[in-house]
């Protein structure tokens, strides 16, 4: 059989096509920015903002009657890093969120402006669903600790301080390989061990808690 000289590069380029194609074109799907799943792992700068955050605390709002402590909330940023839809760690760093005391919560002139301090977080997340879920919707329970956590006013003269704080947390998220959005729902148990009284330090325990929700978002890269 004889195969003409131009014919073999012809037919070569064919061949490869025809071997190539089918194997190209899922990876062509595949390789969307915003869409494709993540296969093994990701990183992600993300931020986000709590709202309809409560503080509450028996000893504290005893203290303070008549006044009321108010509800607040606060914007957040920082970094994520998981393995596929199973387990997350999370970076976060807080900023300064406002808890005023006011009389019976009409924004009056009594107003005192109070706030606590911003707060550095670690969380590790487990998705216990995560085989019967894709990596496209995603389910975490996640649980995290801090200290250093003060609740005080503008001077930072009066208030609470030297706090410890954990975490429990269940969030719901989309996530894709470059891309992540969400919700989720905190309860935080803090207990304070000093209190300040026109700046002078006091070793008192306190106990309060929070209750938030928060969006947020998230862009990045994944594999």
């Amino acid at each position: 059989m004889h195969i003409s000289g131009k014919g073999i590069p012809l037919r070569g380029a064919i061949l490869v096509l025809v071997l190539i194609a089918p194997a190209a074109l899922p990876a062509q799907e595949d390789t969307g920015f915003w869409t494709a799943p993540v296969k093994a792992f990701y990183i992600h700068a993300t931020g986000g903002l709590s709202f309809g955050e409560s503080l509450k605390s028996q000893f504290i709002q005893d203290l303070i009657t008549p006044y009321e402590i108010l509800g607040g909330g606060a914007f957040w940023g920082g970094f994520r890093a998981g393995i596929r839809n199973i387990v997350q760690i999370e970076w976060r760093r807080e900023a300064i969120s406002r808890h005023d005391w006011d009389v019976g919560g009409l924004n009056s002139d009594l107003k005192i402006q109070m706030a606590i301090q911003p707060k550095n977080l670690w969380l590790g997340k487990i998705n216990p669903l995560f085989f019967l879920q894709d990596s496209l919707i995603t389910t975490f329970l996640y649980y995290g600790q801090t200290s250093g956590i003060a609740y005080v006013d503008n001077n930072g003269l009066n208030g609470w301080n030297n706090g410890d704080m954990k975490v429990y947390g269940f969030e719901l998220l989309g996530l894709r390989k470059g891309f992540e959005a969400g919700i989720h729902l905190e309860f935080r148990d803090i207990v304070f061990h000093g209190m300040l009284a026109d700046g002078a330090g006091f070793a008192f325990g306190t106990k309060a808690s929070q209750f938030l929700m928060a969006v947020f978002i998230g862009v990045g890269w994944g594999y």
